[in-house]
């Protein structure tokens, strides 16, 4: 993760990224539940409130109010219990939501998903909903697939699947994403 956090000018903040990913795995271990917070760019501190959710859902909404209400730009972070990719309301909300530069999902088995949106980044309303509408049916089967990760550990399939479809459309609109085998 070092490299990936070095590629995106962020070492300034990794301390502070390997703290919260020790802590929200540690917590979506215990609860079995879904943990997001996030990192001011600027400050370089965790600034929002850690939201608790669900197995496999979790509402941000009130991260959504509190990066509104700034002009600074977040990382946003949170745990999947069952180690499963980006949902398609993960990348909807970073598609839509400006504030949010940069978005890690970490996964209980060892995966960690790093979007980042490029200076070029330029998507519209309607082409959020084509891509994700485009893209429905991998996004699903990924999502399938990484409950049978937990049986057969072996994300590779996950990877080829994003790396075949949501890795074009990720830079058909500026953004750039990553699966990370391990921790940071």
């Amino acid at each position: 993760m070092k490299g990936i956090l070095k590629k995106y000018n962020l070492l300034n903040i990794q301390k502070e990224v390997s703290r919260i990913q020790y802590e929200l795995l540690i917590l979506t271990e215990i609860r079995k539940v879904e943990v997001a917070t996030g990192i001011n760019l600027m400050s370089g501190l965790e600034e929002l409130n850690r939201i608790y959710g669900e197995k496999a859902r979790i509402r941000i909404s009130e991260h959504l109010r509190e990066m509104r209400n700034t002009s600074q730009e977040y990382l946003h972070i949170h745990t999947h219990p069952e180690n499963s990719p980006p949902s398609p309301e993960d990348i909807k909300i970073f598609l839509q939501t400006k504030e949010i530069k940069f978005m890690i999902i970490f996964g209980l088995m060892n995966a960690t998903y790093f979007m980042s949106k490029k200076d070029t980044f330029d998507i519209s309303e309607e082409q959020i909903k084509k891509s994700l509408y485009d893209n429905m049916q991998t996004l699903e089967e990924a999502e399938k697939y990484s409950k049978k990760y937990n049986e057969t550990k072996d994300i590779k399939y996950i990877e080829d699947l994003f790396e075949r479809t949501w890795s074009v459309t990720c830079a058909e609109f500026g953004i750039n994403f990553h699966i990370i085998k391990g921790g940071i």
